[in-house]
């Protein structure tokens, strides 16, 4: 419904905006995930505030939720990486709470998925949804671990997969938004997508080329927002 209209969009403001990345084109830090952000603090922007001022392609001033926590989180072999390393203590990446998820990476390893998923969004029926925005929290203590995959997982509908080219910070827990406001990750996006219990954000990690030793990646929170126009412009 919108990904023709945001690719053209996309295409249009690559120059001066950030954009968000798909498989095959590499990112750099700030061009791929909407804001590029590198802090430790989440926006707070809520349901009943616009998403920054931003709009639709159809003029319409998105809203959008908070950044929203999941109910389960999980860790998902790969089939694509017989060898992938297991995710644990996984109910540490749903909130603040100085618990954390983590795995351990060997030489020539890549990590299962991280899967979080219950958000219990609630989008009305009659909204437009226009873009998605994955919020991770994430360190590496001991340097040396990069993205792999971060992407959205919506029942039926395969999306495309952002990374961002470049290392995961070692001292902090750094935040990183991948996606924009309108950003529907390649696909045709509806509310009852986001709103199901299957709905889920998930991240994998690898690990850097000149690592070395084994390798850490903590993540402190995995969470969602969603931005959406609570009714389509008449026209």
């Amino acid at each position: 419904m919108r990904v023709a209209i945001f690719a053209v969009l996309a295409f249009a403001a690559s120059a001066a905006a950030v954009l968000a990345c798909g498989e095959q084109t590499p990112a750099t830090p700030g061009s791929d995930g909407g804001t590029g952000n590198e802090t430790g603090a989440s926006p707070d922007a809520t349901a009943e505030e616009d998403a920054g001022g931003n709009r639709a392609p159809t003029g319409c001033l998105l809203r959008t939720t908070d950044y929203t926590i999941g109910a389960k989180a999980e860790n998902v072999p790969r089939a694509d990486a017989p060898n992938a390393a297991n995710w644990t203590n996984v109910e540490g990446a749903l909130s603040e709470d100085g618990q954390f998820a983590s795995v351990t990476l060997e030489e020539g390893q890549e990590s299962a998925e991280l899967r979080v998923s219950g958000f219990g969004l609630q989008i009305p029926d009659t909204a437009e949804t226009w873009g998605i925005e994955v919020e991770l929290k994430r360190r590496a203590p001991d340097g040396g671990v990069e993205d792999h995959q971060i992407n959205v997982e919506i029942e039926g509908k395969p999306t495309r997969f952002k990374f961002v080219k470049g290392p995961w910070p070692k001292s902090i827990v750094g935040t990183h938004a991948y996606g924009q406001a309108v950003d529907t990750w390649g696909i045709d996006l509806y509310p009852a997508d986001v709103n199901k219990p299957s709905f889920a954000a998930k991240v994998s990690v690898k690990r850097a080329a000149d690592a070395v030793g084994p390798v850490t990646a903590i993540v402190d929170s995995l969470k969602v927002a969603v931005h959406f126009c609570p009714e389509p412009i008449k026209k």
